[in-house]
């Protein structure tokens, strides 16, 4: 797989189908994750900070999960900025 700057709309789906789960540089977000609202805002800034303050990683938005298992459960609607 290539690296997650150059990942494209195959990639993705490739997570999904091999059940990629979340991992200490993986983390999974609904695109409402994006929202403009503080509580959002504050979300955000939480998961880059956990990331930048380790060994880095990459933040998927726009995939759903199973919160029980991490394990990616599709792709959602999208978002409109």
């Amino acid at each position: 797989m290539a690296k997650p700057s150059e990942w494209v709309e195959a990639d993705l789906n490739a997570l999904l189908r091999d059940q990629v789960g979340e991992d200490v540089g993986l983390e999974y977000k609904a695109c409402a994750s994006l929202e403009k609202s503080d509580a959002r805002k504050d979300e955000v800034s939480r998961d880059i900070s956990a990331f930048a303050n380790s060994a880095g990683g990459t933040i998927v938005y726009g995939m759903l999960e199973d919160a029980n298992t991490h394990l990616p459960s599709g792709v959602d609607g999208g978002y409109d900025p």
